[in-house]
């Protein structure tokens, strides 16, 4: 019996829905305009250019569509190494590209995209929505090995969402417009939020027209920043605690405008959460910069900053205080000399008085053992007043009286001008009992030794720290 061959019936092998152009029907002109130009390599572009206010079907591709070229095209739709160019279309649906891997470069130009972007985990090269309306951006934790465009009057009512992204290359926010500000439409109010991103380029925020939320670019890591001032006097809040980049190039280094940047963080990173990173930050990159100056002001900024959020109590709000009046919190020794030359002069004026007053008188035991000097010189019985000072008995070998090197001697521990030991004033003549001038003296001496060891001693402290820093 003869056996009959079995047909094994071969099925066509399915494909995901919208991966091939068959499964779209009735392309209008402006979809076959764009599957041409991306098998050839060229430009797609529609009216004038400008970015469609309405949807009009002249200018009309369904995101699908875009999303299967985007993705690469199929054997009816080849797409060209040079990648995705169209401008001026309004695209119908949302760009959903989650998770996918994007295999050419892909630039959106002044497109009106209603419902939205959504690129959250999408691997991609040079990525570009220069000019473009959206309702929405979503890419978190997107790999861009290139460059991500925002400017030339970019548009987006709710939040671009780039949490987590990793870019190669340069984020160009410049020339833009961000009106997130609903918290029906953002929950935490943000235009940008860049938290945790990774970017290798430049991140340029410039140019802003208008943004009416928060951006955060806490623990971002960028090589550059590159900004102008005017963009930040918009933002409501920016989140800058964990922000790193090397350089600033191209924005502003002055420390009013910087410190006026660092004002700019939400309340509580100021206040009862302040965090000094931001601050720590800036001074790193301007001292590495050369702009030590304005690293300097920064840093004094970031210590009054401290003292109005509260971060010191008791006493040691008290000798922060000190720390900042008298030495700038260890960036300006000048205020410590300064303080020291204040002192010095105020005690010439002491010590001139008290000269005068004849208050002033050896300190050597042996002077006032002898009666011969004891009768001449001083506080007479009778009431006449000779000052030491004057007196001519004093041995000629003793050290003469000087106001202004008797408090340099005294202000400077460390040097002896023999001012100190010689003279000193007293406190009682003959038997007398103290005055409150005489009290008054002795009590300012004890003062301008203690100032003078004290300020002395944060000099060094503070020019040590200095030579450290350098």
């Amino acid at each position: 019996m003869a056996t009959v061959p079995v047909r094994i019936r071969k099925r066509k092998p399915k494909n995901a829905k919208g991966r091939l152009l068959s499964d779209f029907s009735d392309l209008s002109n402006a979809e076959r305009a764009l599957i041409e130009s991306c098998r050839v390599g060229s430009d797609c572009g529609f009216g004038d250019h400008k970015c469609p206010k309405r949807r009009d079907p002249q200018v009309c591709i369904r995101a699908g569509i875009l999303r299967l070229l985007i993705i690469g095209g199929d054997i009816e739709c080849p797409v060209h190494d040079r990648g995705i160019n169209l401008e001026g279309a309004y695209i119908e649906g949302e760009l959903d590209l989650r998770d996918t891997k994007l295999g050419f470069p892909v630039r959106i130009l002044n497109c009106f995209l209603p419902d939205g972007v959504n690129l959250r985990r999408a691997k991609t090269t040079i990525l570009g929505f220069s000019g473009c309306y959206t309702s929405k951006f979503l890419a978190a934790a997107i790999d861009c090995s290139a460059d991500l465009y925002f400017d030339q009057g970019f548009v987006c009512q709710t939040a671009v969402e780039l949490i987590g992204a990793s870019i190669g290359g340069d984020v160009y926010f410049d020339g833009s417009y961000f009106r997130s500000k609903s918290k029906m439409k953002d929950p935490e109010g943000y235009s940008i939020n860049l938290s945790g991103a990774s970017i290798g380029g430049q991140l340029y925020f410039r140019g802003i027209k208008r943004m009416l939320g928060r951006l955060s670019l806490q623990r971002v890591q960028a090589n550059t920043l590159c900004d102008d001032f005017e963009s930040w006097r918009g933002v409501q809040w920016v989140d800058l605690d964990g922000f790193t980049y090397d350089r600033i190039v191209e924005g502003p280094t002055d420390s009013a405008t910087r410190i006026d940047w660092l004002s700019r963080q939400d309340r509580d990173h100021l206040g009862r959460e302040f965090k000094p990173q931001p601050w720590e930050q800036l001074i790193k990159v301007l001292r590495e910069m050369g702009h030590d100056a304005d690293a300097r002001a920064v840093a004094i900024a970031k210590q009054e900053a401290m003292r109005e959020a509260k971060k010191f109590t008791g006493i040691g709000w008290l000798l922060h205080g000190a720390y900042g009046y008298f030495a700038g919190y260890g960036y300006q020794p000048v205020k410590t000399v300064k303080a020291m030359f204040f002192v010095w002069f105020l005690g010439l004026t002491v010590f001139a008085v008290a000269e005068d007053l004849g208050i002033m008188a050896p300190s050597s035991p042996i002077i006032h053992s002898k009666p011969k000097l004891l009768e001449a010189c001083g506080q007479q019985s009778d009431g006449r007043l000779t000052t030491w000072t004057e007196c001519r008995e004093l041995p000629k070998e003793y050290t003469t009286f000087n106001p202004l090197i008797y408090s340099l001697d005294l202000i400077l521990p460390l040097v002896d001008l023999q001012q100190e030991k010689d003279w000193a004033p007293i406190v009682a003549v003959n038997g007398t009992e103290w005055t409150i001038g005489r009290a008054l003296v002795r009590a300012f001496l004890w003062f301008e030794i203690l100032f003078g060891w004290a300020m002395s001693l944060l000099l060094v402290a503070v020019l040590g720290n200095l030579v450290k820093k350098d």
